[in-house]
């Protein structure tokens, strides 16, 4: 059987392509990696912000109750009729309303997030 030889030129070219096939080959396992990768990555931002929105929601249901508190115990301060703990209370209930107003907000950029972000698990 006789082997087939090529002149340099063609020979060159053959060993250019089959070098060219080797890296889109290469490319292509790389780029099949990185999708993975991304695709892992995007699973876990999506589990993450579904957690964060969950922490939220209770950090906003715990200060809601803290309100419930604070305005008992300004009712109470007004009930016994002292200037010093009326006011007291009084700070207390309007800090506290902040913080559930913050809390609120922190729930709905969480929420807004999960949303954007194509939902979570």
């Amino acid at each position: 059987m006789s082997e087939l030889t090529l002149d340099p030129y063609t020979q060159d070219l053959y060993d250019k392509v089959a070098s060219l096939r080797r890296e889109v080959a290469n490319l292509h396992t790389a780029y099949k990696s990185a999708d993975r990768q991304l695709n892992a990555m995007s699973h876990l931002a999506d589990k993450t912000t579904s957690d964060a929105v969950k922490e939220a929601i209770v950090a906003e249901e715990f200060v809601s109750l803290a309100l419930e508190s604070a305005q008992a115990a300004y009712q109470a301060a007004q009930h016994l009729g002292n200037p010093q703990l009326i006011e007291m209370t009084k700070n207390n209930l309007a800090l506290t309303q902040a913080a559930l107003d913050y809390a609120s907000a922190s729930t709905s950029i969480n929420a807004a997030r999960q949303t954007s972000g194509g939902g979570g698990g």
